[in-house]
């Protein structure tokens, strides 16, 4: 668990100061006001108690097609309790078996609220790309009515979430959860812009030291493999999302803000992760 008080109060004195060169803006679209002001603590849940209802009308079918090699007739049985006490083992193996061998969208739609809100807490076995890739396959942006900005709701809700609070135990880290919406979704402009807002939070130095976690987070691997290792860090990704964060990591301001708190941190415990994820994007700029 991170400490904010004191390296926030560090992250204070660098980040509210003017730097002789202003960074430039990102080019990204920037978030409605909504979206960018800071959920309450219960957001997500409220936002998964929302899919939930409107994924209510799909009923559990015990005649959905599943390949008898694969799935079992107590796996099936077990699939047919409510959501959230179906065992573990049984919807991780329906979310890597849906829509390929066990069950049909409709199918994927009744269980969806519990994947997601197990997905979001670190519950399910599955990676988080995997699910994205499920929903990408069951066409979930052409849903009717509405289906699909119930799931955008619980999407921008979590990554509010998780951005909100520095990386720890019991967290899904930034890396996973951007893995989801990188394989989900089309355009992450949104979500990044968000995460910039956080970066640059006025007055609120504990979530500029939250978001900047986060991104050292996402930047260390790099430092021993560029680009790949963040193509490899979303698997399932299409090349447009892994190319949008790919430009975003290299924008002035981002560049700019790891460097003053990586120089704010020097003193604290944090010193060996900033200075990694530094060198993380140093090699992913150095790339072309």
């Amino acid at each position: 668990m991170v400490d904010l008080t004191d390296t926030a109060s560090a992250l204070a004195a660098v980040f509210d100061a003017t730097p002789a060169q202003a960074p430039a803006r990102a080019t990204v679209r920037r978030p409605a006001p909504a979206e960018a002001a800071a959920p309450p603590p219960h957001q997500l849940d409220l936002a998964l108690t929302d899919l939930a209802e409107v994924f209510a009308v799909y009923p559990y079918r015990a005649t959905m097609p599943a390949c008898d090699h694969c799935v079992t007739a107590e796996e099936r049985r077990a699939l047919g309790r409510p959501p959230e006490q179906v065992p573990g083992p049984v919807l991780d193996r329906f979310v890597t078996k849906a829509l390929i061998t066990w069950g049909e969208e409709a199918d994927l739609k009744r269980l969806l609220p519990e994947v997601l809100a197990r997905t979001c807490d670190g519950r399910l076995g599955p990676p988080p790309s995997l699910v994205g890739a499920r929903l990408r396959r069951a066409g979930w942006r052409e849903w009717p009515a509405a289906e699909t900005p119930a799931v955008r709701r619980v999407f921008r809700a979590a990554w509010m979430a998780t951005l909100a609070e520095a990386p720890g135990p019991g967290r899904l880290p930034v890396d996973r959860l951007l893995s989801l919406l990188a394989t989900a979704e089309e355009d992450l402009v949104p979500y990044l812009g968000v995460w910039e807002d956080r970066l640059e939070a006025p007055g609120n130095p504990g979530a500029r030291l939250a978001a900047v976690l986060h991104l050292a987070d996402l930047l260390t691997p790099l430092a021993a493999g560029g680009r790949r290792r963040l193509a490899r860090s979303l698997p399932l990704a299409r090349r447009g999302p892994v190319g949008q964060v790919d430009q975003w990591l290299r924008q002035p301001v981002v560049v700019q803000r790891l460097a003053h708190a990586a120089e704010s941190l020097r003193s604290t415990p944090h010193r060996p992760r900033m200075d990694r994820a530094r060198e993380g994007l140093a090699r992913l700029r150095t790339e072309r």
